[in-house]
């Protein structure tokens, strides 16, 4: 497994970021691979990439303001947890007012709790999860007043 980087210490260039997330995720994939199918997803229409600290949110745009999205983090998990609460700060103000996103690993769960117990980014901001078939979670993140159709 390759080492997170504290984003206070040190930015990473994109590269090392995906390439640390792909080995941080234990993808089954060899790393060249992965990491030209994630470049490929990147520039894909449709998509919009926000990086914040050593993190980069991937947001596919489905209809209206709804949006799926996946983190490639390489950043330590405090920076991590700020770095998810501007991201969704951001993709609100950018347009979004509903993300839907899945994830296996249950330690998540805490970060949506540690996020959303204090104060949430944006007011009327919120979230819900359910578990998938086989050991999964989906969430769906409500980024705050709904504003409508684009």
């Amino acid at each position: 497994m390759a080492q997170v980087v504290d984003s206070k210490q040190k930015e990473l260039d994109t590269n090392a970021i995906i390439t640390i997330a792909i080995q941080e995720t234990g993808v089954q994939l060899d790393v060249g691979t992965a990491y030209a199918s994630i470049i490929n997803e990147i520039k894909s229409k449709g998509t919009t990439a926000i990086r914040e600290g050593n993190t980069i949110f991937i947001i596919h745009h489905a209809k209206d303001r709804i949006g799926t999205f996946r983190p490639l983090n390489a950043d330590t998990a405090r920076n991590y947890i700020n770095n998810v609460s501007t991201f969704l700060t951001a993709a609100y103000n950018i347009g979004f007012d509903t993300l839907y996103t899945q994830f296996q690993d249950p330690t998540l769960l805490s970060l949506f709790k540690i996020i959303f117990k204090s104060k949430p980014p944006e007011t009327k901001m919120g979230y819900s999860i359910k578990r998938t078939e086989g050991d999964g979670y989906s969430a769906t993140i409500k980024l705050g007043e709904p504003r409508g159709s684009k």
